[in-house]
């Protein structure tokens, strides 16, 4: 099968994922880029978190218009990754210029030295658009069948790509 069809229904199950339960996106996009489309694991974590980025806040648009999104929570989550952002920020401040230069370039290298494989945007554009249009159907899926079906078969999708990982690792 070839590379585009393959992006194509991975992403569709990526984004009917998303849509349906408002997560799980980066946990099957990662092995599917991986055992799928033969990225690097550190392309693959790359480029998912575009794919789940993008698919992510499509979903949420879709979801927030239909009054499904619990926004107390999510402000909640979101201060969790703000404030120390902030205090991060604050503290910059008051190091001195040449400190956060080395920081930086010592953060680019190793990000570099992990892999720093390009994003192969011929499968990851077309696995990004199957998910967000796959995310829109997910939404509606999710007022279709109860949360706790949902869950279980997410369940379910985890476990056999989780089963066909170790198998993959170990064989």
């Amino acid at each position: 099968m070839s590379a585009l069809l393959l992006a194509l229904a991975a992403g569709a199950a990526v984004g009917l994922a998303l849509g349906a339960l408002g997560g799980g996106g980066g946990i099957l996009a990662v092995p599917a880029l991986i055992y799928l489309l033969d990225f690097t694991p550190a392309a693959a974590t790359t480029a998912a978190l575009f794919i789940v980025a993008t698919t992510s806040a499509t979903a949420l648009y879709a979801h927030a218009r239909d009054g499904q999104v619990a926004w107390r929570t999510a402000a909640l989550f979101s201060a969790a990754g703000v404030v120390p952002a902030y205090l991060a920020g604050a503290a910059a401040g008051d190091l001195p210029a040449t400190a956060l230069t080395v920081a930086f370039a010592l953060v680019a290298l190793t990000a570099r030295a992990g892999g720093g494989a390009g994003v192969d945007w011929a499968v990851v554009a077309p696995f990004t658009g199957a998910a967000v249009l796959a995310a829109w159907d997910g939404r509606r899926l999710a007022a279709k069948v109860s949360a706790v079906a949902l869950r279980r078969i997410f369940a379910g999708v985890l476990l056999a790509v989780a089963a066909f990982m170790l198998v993959g690792t170990l064989v």
